[in-house]
């Protein structure tokens, strides 16, 4: 922030046919010094035609005097040439006397700096382009073959807007830039006043920085002496990142790729950057963003300019993945935040534009945005409507949870993001008895699901409110609402249960899941004569029944249960193929090849059952179960483990495809719960030994959430060899979690040191220092914050 401001005069010279064009740049000029003159330390005054009237004198004579005065002049043409200032027609218009002036000056003095934006013409008026447009359009070809000025082409209002501010924001940047290399010589007495002038000329006619094109220069004398095997890959990639700089636009609009901008970074030490060279290796981090294998942040901070403004000016392919950045660090826009909500949510905005705006909007809108995104979310465009939906419920929620909830009934999405999910479950015991209830007709179903749990757990509705809803167009709350009614009047409601329950599917089948859910959950209500027939059947693959009756006598039908666990359930199988009657020997034997399946089933049925009741008197029965490969992880196993497991137990959970003697078991993947879940029962029983835990063979999933999940505390134990090997682990997601957790959780010097290890290494991985760039050159509460967000997010939403 600067206290004094230094002001910038531009100059705009233009005919009379570009009067929109030039108070658009009136007011864009405004728009600048207000976001950027505090920070900057400079202000642009704008100078032309309209801030002369009312002088004395020759209105002409009165322009140049001002012009003589300008440092960067911008010249705007389109079709007219301009009419003879009256001073004899020395010159044929205003606007050439103005353009010849500044090119006399610039060649003595090298400034004002010189670019011209030339306005699209209809191709009919081109074929017979009249007097005047023919100056235009000789004046144009006159600058193309001669390559002295800068000129781009605009299509109309908005493109020249988008133009003319880069091109304003990074003539300011490069005086702030060049200010600070000034600064930087004074004090250390060592360049000559002869090289200071050298360099501010330099800045002023150049996009690259002195040492850059003394570098150029170098190389090319490398080249001549050396010959090109002498150049270094490093040096190869600082050219490519020149001349992307130095682009125009016939070229590819590309920027640096991953592996030379790593290359820079790497030897950065070796080359002097300036203003443009931070923009053009912080455009090639935005451009890489969602990868995160480019360096950024280093950059970002050198470049000097809000992360915001990057919207304005870079490529807008990219522009998405500056607001993603943006979203990362919880980056705050100051109090301009409406210029940059106007220019995201335009109508020519991209639509990833406009989500990843929305996305930023949900995690730091403000109420005062909300205006804004409900005009995006009226506009019903199926690629943003689900994400202004979530920016607004997201903001409400911030106000308070009934605000938030409100706004849900009131929007009725069908879609609604996991976050919004998660935060009304965890606070809807502060929902208004009213809100719960008309959120049973809500278009989201796991919105209505949570509303009907809780207004059954608080019992403010009666039976009459339930009966009702066994007609509801959503199955799942008939079927939770039938299942409770059952327990007052089983028989009763069983009757009507396929009515209720049994549907056509859209192919015009029966579906009956969720009646053979009912049956299943509900059979424990049945008679216990029933039940026991039930379990005495011939031919009965599945142990219901037994189940069944070990609800209403645990006593009696609990050691049956065990009985069939601890010989994995060879007597019960036994009993079945013994019923078979008159020894049907096809049929045993077609039973006995599907022996393995029945007996696996019945144990896992058996095991689930037994396990929630949480005797710790079954952790052997368990051992033994995962180590023969019986049954598989689930959330009630890993819950009984988190309560009564060990040390010894947590080889049975990190490698659930090895048993304890490391032979490798036939297992399907895990779900991303269940992995969620195991990661956080191993983390309770390695409390303590987190680097002994990590010498353990551990599925990769599993150990990524681990990484992510540990505390400041278990982190900070894990030894140096540890964390370097966990770095350079060949999964990406372990190396970013760990790289993210450093960050998070070490000091600057300790995140300094282990950066040097990981560059010095043979070979490394460009997700490691983006991670820990975070680190080094975001403030401590910024990359802090930002990975503690992100690690959290990692695992919530798996």
């Amino acid at each position: 922030m600067q206290n004094m401001r230094k002001v910038v005069k531009v100059f705009i010279a233009s005919p009379g046919d570009v009067n929109t064009e030039r108070g658009i740049a009136r007011d864009l000029v405004d728009e600048i010094n207000s976001l950027h003159a505090e920070y900057t330390g400079y202000q642009i005054d704008l100078v032309g035609w309209e801030e002369t009237v009312g002088s004395l004198g020759r209105p002409q004579e009165i322009i140049n005097k001002d012009l003589a005065r300008c440092e960067l002049f911008i010249g705007i043409l389109w079709k007219r040439w301009g009419t003879p200032p009256d001073n004899g027609g020395a010159y044929t218009s205003g606007f050439e006397e103005e353009f010849s002036l500044s090119i006399d000056r610039y060649t003595r003095e090298g400034k004002p700096q010189m670019s011209m934006l030339f306005k699209a013409v209809d191709e009919e008026l081109l074929r017979d382009p009249g007097t005047d447009l023919k100056k235009v359009i000789d004046f144009s070809g006159k600058l193309i073959s001669e390559k002295k000025i800068l000129f781009e082409k605009f299509t109309n209002e908005k493109d020249f807007e988008r133009k003319l501010r880069r091109r304003l924001v990074t003539y300011i940047y490069d005086l702030v830039d060049n200010t600070k290399n000034i600064e930087k010589d004074d004090q250390s007495s060592v360049v000559s006043q002869d090289k200071k002038e050298r360099e501010i000329k330099t800045h002023e006619n150049s996009y690259l920085s002195e040492a850059s094109l003394d570098f150029l220069g170098h190389i090319k004398d490398k080249l001549k002496t050396e010959g090109v095997n002498e150049t270094t890959a490093a040096d190869t990639a600082y050219m490519r990142l020149l001349a992307n700089i130095l682009k125009k636009s016939g070229n590819d609009n590309e920027c640096l790729g991953a592996h030379d901008a790593n290359l820079v970074y790497l030897y950065k030490d070796n080359y002097s950057f300036g203003g443009s060279e931070f923009i053009g290796l912080a455009m090639a981090g935005f451009e890489k963003f969602n990868s995160h294998n480019v360096p950024l942040w280093i950059w970002l901070k050198n470049s000097n300019i809000p992360i915001e403004a990057f919207t304005f000016f870079i490529s807008k392919e990219w522009r998405h993945k500056v607001i993603d950045a943006m979203k990362l660090l919880c980056h705050k826009i100051g109090k301009v935040r409406d210029i940059y909500l106007e220019d995201w949510f335009s109508e020519k905005s991209p639509s990833q534009v406009k989500v990843s705006a929305l996305k930023y909007l949900s995690e730091n809108g403000l109420s005062n945005d909300l205006s804004v995104i409900m005009k995006e979310y009226e506009k019903k465009d199926i690629l943003t409507n689900n994400e202004a939906i979530d920016a607004i419920i997201n903001i409400k929620i911030r106000d308070s949870i009934s605000s938030g909830f409100h706004a849900l009934l009131e929007l009725q999405p069908v879609v609604i993001g996991e976050k919004i999910v998660r935060k009304i479950k965890g606070n809807i015991k502060i929902i208004s008895n009213e809100e719960l209830v008309e959120g049973l007709s809500h278009k989201n179903g796991r919105i209505r699901m949570l509303c009907l749990e809780e207004v059954l757990s608080r019992q403010i509705v009666n039976d009459d409110f339930l009966i009702t809803l066994l007609e509801h167009e959503d199955y799942d709350i008939r079927a939770e609402c039938l299942i409770n009614l059952s327990r007052k009047s089983f028989y009763l409601y069983k009757a009507k249960s396929k009515e209720i329950l049994i549907y056509k599917d859209k192919d015009g089948k029966e579906n009956k899941s969720l009646h053979d859910v009912y049956t299943k959950l509900t059979l424990y209500l049945e008679d216990k004569k029933y039940l026991e027939a039930k379990a005495s059947e011939s031919f009965n693959f599945n142990v219901d029944a037994l189940l069944a009756l070990a609800v209403k006598d645990k006593k009696k039908y609990t050691p049956k249960v065990r009985g069939i666990l601890n010989d994995n359930c060879e007597e019960h199988f036994k009993s079945i193929v013994s019923a078979i009657p008159n020894k049907n020997e096809a049929l045993i034997d077609a039973l006995n090849k599907i022996g393995d399946n029945v007996r696996s089933n019945i144990v896992s049925q058996c095991a689930e059952w037994l396990l929630q009741h949480m005797d710790d008197s079954d952790l052997i029965i368990l051992r033994r179960l995962l180590s023969d490969n019986c049954i598989s992880l689930t959330p009630v196993v890993l819950s009984y483990l988190s309560r009564f497991g060990e040390w010894e137990d947590i080889k049975l959970i990190c490698c659930p495809n090895e048993d304890l003697n490391g032979n490798k078991k036939l297992l399907g993947g895990l779900s991303n719960k269940v992995s969620i879940l195991a990661a956080q029962t191993i983390l309770k029983l390695a409390r303590g030994r987190e680097n002994e835990l990590l010498t353990f063979s551990i599925n990769e999933n599993i150990l990524a959430i681990i990484v992510a999940g540990f505390n400041k505390t278990a982190f900070m134990s894990i030894s140096d060899e540890n964390i370097k090997k966990l770095l350079g682990h060949e999964n990406s997601a372990i190396r970013e979690k760990t790289s993210q957790k450093v960050v998070q959780f070490s000091s600057r010097s300790k995140i300094e040191t282990i950066m040097a290890d990981v560059l010095s290494t043979h070979q490394y991985f460009y997700n490691v220092v983006h991670w820990l760039d975070l680190g080094l050159s975001m403030k401590k509460e910024i990359s802090q914050r930002a990975t503690r967000l992100v690690l959290e997010d990692f695992i919530e939403m798996k």
